[in-house]
């Protein structure tokens, strides 16, 4: 609250925050606790259960309206706490406006009512009411596309470094592809000269009695390589597997010869996406916040995963 913080003893009773709050703050003489409904609280009750819903409080004869979450994860909309601009919110849920709505114009309509009463002194018609809303609405006008120009030099900043880091990515990852291929070229060229060498050997310099041990050897040494990769790797003996495991394990190496940050790379990504969202929120377009409650969906799941994993 303004000019005063008062902290909650939850193994303590309201009578204690009341008496504790009075000797903490000498200007404060009454000071009573109550519920959303207007009811109030028994000074027996324990502190804790303020905790566990919103309340009011009536300090000498000024009103105060105590959110348990004053941030909307979504917009990051905090509400002062005000009972004047929590019953402005409530009026808005009840006729069926959406957060964001609701947020905006709970917000204005506080803003304006306090510019009014900057104005009681002098005689308040339509034409001040007029110059005060058109002035709001102006102010945040303004505000809103100081913010949409501050996100976009961001994006372009980060979009040309970006740019910039996909390019090396991208080399590197066209030069791992062509060593694996050719690490795939030796293996295939070693299977096929065991299909030769065993042809030969049968059927040319010698008989299928001196073959077939050597062709039994030679299985059981294939069986041990498949087998070897699959505890290695924990993957399927595959021509594919063998590849993108090479790859995989060269790629930390050669990304460290070229300077390459992954992680940078991905922060990068993850901050692009991040501003994106916040401009298609400032958009007045229905589609753009669709688009932006899109892509803080995708960034949820995708965080869920790395937790998971």
């Amino acid at each position: 609250m303004p000019g005063r913080t008062i902290s909650i003893d939850t193994q303590q009773s309201i009578y204690y925050l009341k008496e504790f709050s009075k000797h903490q703050f000498p200007d404060i003489k009454t000071i009573k606790v109550f519920d959303e409904s207007f009811v109030e609280i028994s000074d027996t009750a324990p502190a804790l259960i303020l905790l566990m819903d919103n309340f009011l409080l009536k300090i000498n004869e000024e009103w105060y309206s105590i959110i348990s979450s004053t941030e909307d994860p979504l917009f990051n909309v905090k509400l002062d706490h005000d009972v004047k601009e929590k019953n402005i919110h409530n009026m808005c849920n009840n006729a069926g406006y959406t957060m964001r709505q609701t947020a905006i114009m709970s917000s204005l309509i506080s803003s304006l009512a306090e510019d009014l009463s900057n104005h009681a002194h002098t005689q308040v018609d339509s034409h001040i009411v007029k110059t005060i809303l058109d002035k709001n609405i102006y102010e945040r006008s303004l505000k809103a596309k100081a913010t949409i120009e501050q996100l976009d030099m961001k994006l372009e900043f980060l979009r040309k470094k970006l740019a910039s880091l996909e390019e090396i990515k991208a080399s590197v990852d066209d030069k791992l592809l062509h060593k694996a291929k050719k690490r795939l070229g030796y293996f295939s060229s070693f299977l096929f000269a065991q299909i030769l060498a065993i042809q030969y050997g049968t059927y040319v310099a010698f008989s299928w009695d001196v073959m077939e041990p050597m062709t039994n050897l030679l299985g059981i040494l294939d069986v041990i390589i498949a087998y070897g990769f699959w505890m290695a790797t924990n993957k399927s003996y595959s021509y594919a597997n063998i590849g993108k495991n090479y790859i995989e394990k060269k790629r930390e190496r050669f990304y460290k010869k070229v300077d390459f940050d992954v992680e940078e790379y991905e922060e990068i990504k993850n901050l692009i996406t991040l501003l994106e969202t916040q401009k298609l929120l400032l958009s007045p377009k229905v589609e753009d916040l669709l688009k932006a409650l899109k892509l803080l969906d995708t960034s949820k799941v995708s965080k869920d995963e790395e937790e998971e994993e």
